[in-house]
C-alpha cells in the first residue's frame, strides 16, 4: 500500500504543478525546508496517497472492503481531480495518514553506470 500511496501522492504532486498551483521544481532551492509552500504540497499529497491506500489497497477477496484495481488507483485523472478538488494552499484539509504499525520500508536505485544506492526505513512501534 505505500508503495501505491506514494505513486498516488507523486501524480498529485504534478497535477498541482501543471496547473500553477505550486511551483515547478527545478533545483534543490525549490526544496523543503527552503519551500514552505512546496513542503506543504508534497505533505498533503502523500496524505493523499494514504488515505486512497488505506480505502482501497486490500485483498480483493474480501467482500465489501472496497479493494480497487491497480490501473483504478494509479489512474492519473482520478489522481489530478482529486488533488485539485482537495489542495488547499493555505491550510491541511485532505484526511490520510500512515498507518501507525511496525514495519520496514526499503528501495534501492541503480544507474546505467553502477552508481546505487539503498534507503531503508525501521520503524519498531513507533
Amino acid at each position: 500500500g505505500q508503495g501505491i500511496a506514494g505513486l498516488i501522492a507523486l501524480t498529485g504532486f504534478q497535477a498541482l504543478e501543471a496547473n500553477g498551483i505550486v511551483p515547478t521544481i527545478s533545483g534543490e532551492a525549490d526544496l523543503a525546508p527552503n519551500s514552505v509552500p512546496t513542503a506543504h504540497a508534497m505533505i498533503e499529497m502523500m496524505r493523499l496517497g494514504f488515505s486512497d491506500a488505506r480505502a482501497f489497497v486490500c485483498d480483493p477477496q474480501l467482500p465489501g472492503k472496497g479493494s480497487k484495481s491497480n490501473e483504478w488507483l494509479l489512474d492519473k485523472e482520478r489522481i489530478s481531480k482529486r488533488a485539485l478538488d482537495t489542495f488547499n494552499p493555505q491550510k491541511a484539509t485532505i484526511c490520510g495518514e500512515a498507518v501507525p504499525t511496525s514495519g520496514t520500508v526499503s528501495f534501492q536505485v541503480a544507474d546505467g553506470d553502477g552508481n546505487a544506492v539503498s534507503f531503508v526505513n525501521s520503524n519498531f512501534c513507533g
